[in-house]
């Protein structure tokens, strides 16, 4: 398990019930966005730091 089936886990337990499929996936695509903009913004600072920008740069202009 990761750690949203836990947080809905958690949740269940506190509220007696289970959260609604909709709250559900609402989590499912937040949590998704969230892993891709991190990933996105590890990509574009690796990138950074070996110039690669500049050097992309330098060939187009």
């Amino acid at each position: 398990l990761d750690g949203g089936h836990l947080l809905f886990y958690f949740f269940e337990a506190i509220l007696g019930r289970p959260l609604s499929i909709k709250v559900q996936e609402f989590g499912m695509k937040l949590g998704l966005i969230v892993v891709i903009f991190l990933f996105l913004l590890t990509t574009v600072n690796d990138l950074s730091r070996v110039n690669f920008f500049n050097t992309i740069y330098r060939i187009f202009s």
